[in-house]
């Protein structure tokens, strides 16, 4: 469970398989990202967390409401890995290992103003984000539509996050605290490094805000996710 905290209201957000809420990570290696992400990021590679409301159960709430971009030298499959988490609205001088964190209430509901939305966007300021490697990766077998079966190795992970949250918006000042297990993807072969450069392209320079060059732009949290990232 993840304990969200905006002034005296608190929401849980709770996944699992029989829960109406998901989470699921993706590796983005140097190769597979758009060349606008590699000038900032130097020699590491970047994982992508997403949380989200399934879809049957949502009704009109977001599909993604939490995204966490992690910047690290690693994939955390034998050691877990302590990350500071960075102000997302200052630029680094140069790529160091660390998170960035947009977070949404999982009730925001789609079609809202933009001000609206931007009042009620949080993103990380400071704390710490640890990420701990459950069991062994396996190797599986993943079909997207219009490919063949593509090959992936996936591995549970513990995310542990301690996080306070702001908004240039509003003088509101936030906290998510807490511990969820989710899923860790990454490709196992050019057909899948191939899908997951165009998942890239599509995905995360649709949106820069959670981009590691420069800061958040801070300006929307995702509010629908790529049908690519549901799986």
């Amino acid at each position: 469970k993840l304990e969200f905290k905006i002034g005296e209201q608190t929401e849980v957000v709770e996944l699992g398989k029989d829960k109406t809420q998901y989470g699921m990570g993706i590796v983005f290696s140097q190769k597979n990202l758009p060349e606008s992400f590699n000038r900032g990021l130097g020699k590491l590679q970047l994982i992508q967390i997403a949380l989200g409301n399934r879809g049957k159960q949502q009704g009109d709430s977001v599909t993604q409401f939490g995204a966490f971009m992690l910047r690290t030298d690693r994939i955390p499959t034998n050691t877990m890995i302590k990350l500071p988490l960075l102000d997302s609205g200052k630029a680094d001088r140069e790529p160091v290992p660390g998170g960035f964190i947009i977070f949404n209430s999982s009730q925001f509901k789609m079609g809202i103003e933009d001000q609206e939305k931007l009042k009620t966007t949080f993103f990380s300021e400071r704390g710490e984000i640890t990420l701990v490697p459950s069991g062994t990766a396996e190797s599986l077998m993943i079909r997207k539509e219009g490919y063949k079966k593509l090959p992936f190795k996936r591995q549970m992970m513990d995310l542990i996050v301690e996080a306070q949250l702001g908004t240039p918006f509003s003088s509101e000042k936030g906290t998510l605290k807490g511990t969820v297990k989710f899923p860790l993807y990454w490709p196992s072969g050019e057909d899948a490094d191939s899908f997951v450069s165009k998942l890239a392209q599509e995905s995360l320079e649709r949106h820069p805000e959670i981009g590691p060059e420069g800061g958040a732009s801070r300006s929307l949290a995702s509010p629908s996710s790529p049908k690519k990232n549901r799986k």
